[in-house]
């Protein structure tokens, strides 16, 4: 999958895109531990992603997605997390 290079890349994120095999979008997640050194930090990252997923996958084509880190993080803040990540799945559903 993540040899697919197709898809839309953030300041801080990258999501790689698939043509899906079911009827509707799915979402992996990679969240590297050399970037995000924190596990407290992964983990918000995955939760945020995940949250923000839902919100977007109604208006989403059936497309397998990887959402993954590209650049190291210190503390992460929530809210940018957020902003970035619903920006790159709503130029997605576009």
């Amino acid at each position: 999958m993540l040899r697919a290079r197709r898809g839309v890349r953030g300041e801080n994120f990258q999501v790689l895109v698939r043509q899906g095999e079911g009827a509707e979008a799915r979402l992996g997640l990679v969240v590297a531990k050399r970037f995000v050194r924190s596990a407290v930090w992964r983990n918000l990252i995955k939760r945020v992603a995940r949250e923000s997923f839902r919100r977007f996958r109604g208006g989403l084509p059936a497309l397998d997605l990887v959402l993954r880190v590209t650049r190291r993080q210190g503390a992460v803040d929530a809210v940018a997390v957020r902003r970035e990540v619903d920006s790159l799945f709503l130029r997605l559903a576009q």
